[in-house]
């Protein structure tokens, strides 16, 4: 039997990487053959194929200039240029860690032939059923009939939705013979419309032990004696950065940020840390958080990987607007389920609440490894019954 995977991984972005890789890693260990299908997205009908390396630069360029309403244009060229050795990293990482799918495809046009390669399908986690981006791709809409086809962990942080978004997945869903999904607002509402069960899976980065994850970390020498506080930050907010430099003057600790992960140069990232790396692939993020005496995030898998390796954190809210907010739902429920819901940062004031709880990771330690059981069950369950039907 031969699984494929379809998820979002061809972003640089650290999380969406990595889960891929471990959804993929996982599925493996249980002796079965899979790949991940090299698919870009199909965002309102359109491909979205990525652009040639000189044109992507000129947009960024343009952008980040734009917003920081600056004409120095070497300066923009110059961290252009760092983001771009750090993005051949993730390329790097992909190519040696992730099995793919020998064809790429962009958009649905081609995605049918997967029927002549694969026996089931699995639609993967991140956010590929997020309401505001659509593609009914990331619900197998191209399987056949008589392949097998489930979620795994599917990314649905909303509880509610118009007419239009109901009447799009309801078929959809409907085809698929094992649904899970990552929040339980996309449980609560799957189950209220389709009448089905619906699996409450984690994260794909949480099936795998920290041992495991240190297995792939790749070093930096980073000559901090004294230790540091890491600086994770997808959208950085006057929040963040004066949150963290009230950390750094109590602690006394040096601050290391990866600037610009938004794709987006400005300056002012530059400005509160001691220490900026740019030549920061998946591998050497693990080992970053691994060894912070603290993390400052606002990313769910940030997150993630400083409760699979026991760090101290703190977690900023970074989605304010209507659209987005909703995002913010799959931290919630992470430390609610890990039943440590106080480590949210919304005012530089709620640092001082987290200084003063310390994580007792004894507690979360088992209540991962119980999800974490219950989650590989069953995934393991549902390849099982798809063997057992060939």
């Amino acid at each position: 039997m031969r699984i494929g995977i379809i998820t979002l991984y061809h972003n640089y972005n650290y999380g969406a990487v990595l889960q891929a890789y471990a959804l993929q890693s996982i599925i493996k260990s249980m002796q079965v053959s899979c790949e991940t299908v090299n698919y870009y997205r199909e965002i309102n009908g359109v491909a979205k194929k990525p652009r040639p390396k000189f044109v992507d630069d000129v947009i960024n360029i343009f952008r980040s200039m734009t917003y920081n309403k600056a004409i120095d244009l070497p300066i923009y060229i110059k961290y252009q240029n760092k983001i771009d050795n750090r993005n051949r990293l993730f390329d790097s990482f992909i190519k040696n860690n992730i099995s793919e799918s020998k064809e790429v495809y962009y958009g649905h046009e081609k995605l049918h032939e997967l029927n002549n390669y694969y026996d089931v399908f699995i639609a993967g986690s991140d956010n590929i059923w997020n309401k505001n981006l659509l593609d009914s791709a990331f619900f197998l809409d191209f399987v056949d009939d008589n392949k097998g086809k489930m979620s795994y962990a599917a990314g649905m942080s909303y509880d509610s939705a118009d007419e239009n978004i109901i009447s799009f997945i309801s078929p959809l869903l409907n085809r698929l013979d094992y649904i899970s999904t990552r929040e339980p607002t996309g449980k609560s509402l799957i189950e209220k419309v389709l009448g089905k069960d619906v699996f409450l899976a984690i994260d794909p980065t949480l099936l795998l032990s920290a041992d495991e994850w240190k297995l792939v970390e790749r070093s930096i020498d980073l000559e901090c004696d004294k230790g540091y506080i890491l600086c994770f930050f997808i959208e950085p907010s006057d929040t963040m950065i004066q949150t963290v430099i009230q950390i750094k003057k109590e602690t006394g600790k040096r601050v290391i940020c990866l600037p610009f992960l938004h794709q987006r140069i400005n300056p002012h990232e530059l400005e509160y840390a001691d220490l900026r790396l740019f030549n920061v692939g998946p591998e050497e993020l693990l080992f970053l958080i691994r060894n912070a005496d603290f993390v400052c995030t606002d990313s769910f898998h940030g997150t993630v990987f400083s409760v699979i390796f026991n760090r101290q954190f703190a977690c900023f809210r970074r989605f304010q607007d209507e659209k987005r907010s909703t995002l913010n739902f799959r931290i919630d429920h992470l430390l609610n389920r890990l039943d440590i819901p106080n480590r949210i940062i919304e005012s530089t004031d709620d640092y001082n609440k987290i200084q003063s709880s310390i994580i007792d990771y004894d507690v979360v330690n088992q209540n991962i490894g119980r999800i974490r059981t219950e989650s590989i069950q069953f995934l393991y369950n549902c390849i099982k019954s798809f063997m057992d039907k060939d």
